[in-house]
């Protein structure tokens, strides 16, 4: 399924060799002690985003200088489970409610950026097999104004990370259950109507449709057999399509002792993906940007770097720059659930926004940051990060085969397109 360029792959194995890693613990996406801080947002454009905590959605016309409350009504008990906005007028919230013997879910829609919103209670009835108990946690996306899909955790099966997917043809008015679904929780993405894709909230597991979501297969793919890496784990990141036909997903291999994370590329839609880059180690967020593979990271000492890689054939160097953020507090490292896409969100190489436990946001391609966080979604209270698996990548020169000088920011986070 994989094909490698042999050419191609010498250059890069001798930029980027195979290397000793451990194996350390990142901060997942939701770190908040009063769940009023972010959750997730996006840039829409320039100056039009988003951003939710667990109870508020903000909405931003002047690049985040200023904030409008747009939360629909929801019943006191109901949480925010997950946000899409399409575009700059039409968007969803889902709501979430424990209760029995399955919880609520409750769904607002708007296509004037939150001026009105409509709602709809989902039906969980029927739901294959009937004897599963669903959890609050959800994830949501839709392909344009009609078609959208959520995926839903199941909490009563036997498998790590099972879930179940309803579908809707109508905007969200109504939805059905995708009778044979991947069965998996995690993110969802389509670039198609008939292509789609899910992730594992670990990254373990990635599964495709190709028929619209009337069947689900599981993708594997393996590194090239010159990295020695044939029996590593690996773990995935949601695929991001530049269209409806070419796209790239970043995979990490590991086998305890040597890894290396990978970039492989489709031109038909995700059916086959051949064997692109490997990747330079960061350890944060990344994101597809334009015709660039942009990598996101925060370092201990508060550090913010990005880098630049652009997507081509022929390798070339990395970019970097970075820009001390220590004057903000409430600042923690990237890297949460390889299912997550809601760390970094740029609309070009200049204009972007980074959650790191507050919203920060640059207009000069990260030599510059600025504190955008909604005044209501600073939390007056923080725990420490809860952790979740990522890559560690020894010091400069500290590894066999190490280059001598230091690598660039790699990046274990969200893919992100815009």
């Amino acid at each position: 399924m994989e094909s490698v360029c042999g050419s191609v792959l010498s250059v890069l194995l001798a930029m980027f060799v195979v290397f000793p890693l451990t194996t350390s613990l990142p901060a997942a996406a939701q770190l908040f002690g009063s769940g009023n801080g972010i959750q997730s947002m996006k840039l829409l454009t320039r100056d039009v985003g988003w951003a939710s905590s667990r109870q508020k959605v903000f909405w931003t016309s002047d690049a985040g200088r200023h904030w409008k409350d747009i939360t629909p009504h929801a019943e006191d008990r109901e949480s925010i489970a997950s946000v899409f906005f399409l575009d700059g007028s039409r968007g969803w919230v889902l709501f979430s409610e424990y209760d029995e013997p399955q919880p609520r879910f409750d769904l607002a829609t708007t296509t004037d950026a939150g001026g009105n919103w409509s709602h709809t209670t989902l039906v969980t009835a029927g739901l294959t097999p009937v004897e599963a108990t669903l959890g609050t946690t959800a994830r949501m996306y839709f392909l344009d104004s009609l078609h959208g899909w959520i995926n839903l955790s199941a909490v009563s099966s036997a498998a790590a990370h099972s879930g179940a997917a309803l579908t809707t043809l109508d905007g969200g008015k109504t939805w059905n259950w995708v009778q044979k679904g991947a069965g998996s929780a995690g993110a969802v993405v389509f670039n198609t109507i008939t292509d789609g894709w899910i992730v594992s909230p670990a990254g373990d597991a990635l599964y495709a449709t190709h028929d619209g979501s009337k069947s689900w297969q599981g993708v594997s793919l393996r590194a090239p057999a010159e990295m020695h890496l044939a029996g590593a784990v690996s773990t995935y990141r949601l695929p991001i399509f530049q269209d409806g036909k070419h796209g790239f997903i970043s995979v990490a291999f590991s086998d305890g002792t040597n890894g290396a994370e990978l970039q492989f590329a489709t031109s038909d839609g995700g059916i086959d993906w051949r064997f692109s880059r490997v990747l330079p180690p960061t350890g944060g967020a990344d994101a597809i940007v334009q015709s660039f593979w942009m990598a996101v990271s925060l370092s201990k000492q508060h550090v913010l770097s990005i880098t630049r890689l652009a997507l081509q054939s022929n390798p070339t160097a990395p970019a970097t720059v970075s820009a001390d953020v220590g004057r903000f507090a409430g600042l923690h490292e990237l890297g949460g659930p390889p299912d997550s896409r809601e760390e970094v969100s740029f609309v070009d190489v200049d204009n972007g926004w980074v959650l790191a436990g507050e919203l920060l946001a640059t207009a000069d391609g990260g030599g510059t940051w600025t504190d955008i966080t909604p005044t209501k979604a600073r939390p007056m209270s923080r725990v420490a990060p809860v952790p979740a698996p990522r890559l560690q990548w020894p010091a400069a020169g500290k590894g066999p085969g190490f280059p001598k000088h230091p690598l660039l920011p790699r990046s274990t986070s969200a893919l992100v397109s815009t």
